[in-house]
């Protein structure tokens, strides 16, 4: 008696969708047996190496990014600065003084992101993942 029921399907959509899954479950897989063959603790370089912790195993860190913007878009289109002020609804309008759109609009911004985090799997399938931030 089989254990489970994969659906078939003649078209190539769902085909390569069955294909993708079953190539990042191999994937997976041998990043496991990789990771056994580490030596503990793995160098920095290999970020990711403990992303699927096995049942009982947990993994903690501290992952940064930087980040930088220069003009301004909408959708997939560039726009210029007296469109955006014209066009983007201002979030606090309805507030006293707010107008119904923006009146200040920054042409770049740059954001550096640092964030702790936590990852412990309950089961080979099923981990609980936490993220901390800092409320500025």
């Amino acid at each position: 008696m089989p254990t489970y029921v994969v659906a078939a399907t003649d078209d190539s959509d769902g085909a390569s969708t069955f294909e993708q899954r079953r190539a990042l479950s191999n994937r997976i897989k041998e990043l496991r047996a990789l990771r056994n063959r580490l030596p503990i603790p793995v160098s920095a370089g290999l970020f990711g190496i403990y992303a699927f912790p096995e049942k009982g195993q947990g993994v903690a860190g501290i992952n940064y990014q930087h980040h930088q913007f220069n003009g301004l878009i909408q959708g997939s289109n560039s726009i210029s600065s007296a469109t955006a002020v014209a066009t983007a609804p201002n979030p606090f309008f309805g507030d006293p003084m707010q107008p119904p759109t923006l009146r200040v609009v920054p042409k770049e911004a740059q954001a550096d992101v640092i964030f702790p985090f936590a990852n412990f799997a309950i089961s080979d399938k099923f981990a609980l993942v936490t993220l901390a931030d800092r409320q500025g």
